[in-house]
């Protein structure tokens, strides 16, 4: 989206940086943010949140079609049973 939108704007008011030091800097904190920091960030998430399956299924289906919501609802009672094995 940024590409598309930098071809079409002023140069001073594109989103990614045209000098090298600044591009590769930015490039450097997108893939730290978007593939390290992100997966470590999910992975913590699920394991603190998904135990909590009364307070977990409103924002996973929060807008979602009916058949959605039981799907998570379902998968939620089916996760809990396997966890509970352990």
């Amino acid at each position: 989206m940024a590409e598309f939108f930098d071809k079409r704007c002023q140069q001073n008011r594109q989103l990614w940086p045209q000098e090298e030091d600044q591009k590769r800097q930015v490039e450097s904190d997108w893939n730290l943010f978007n593939n390290a920091l992100a997966f470590a960030t999910a992975k913590f998430a699920y394991y603190h949140l998904l135990p909590h399956r009364d307070l977990m299924i409103r924002p996973l289906t929060l807008g979602t079609p009916d058949f959605e919501r039981k799907t998570v609802e379902f998968a939620y009672r089916s996760l809990q049973d396997c966890l509970d094995c352990f």
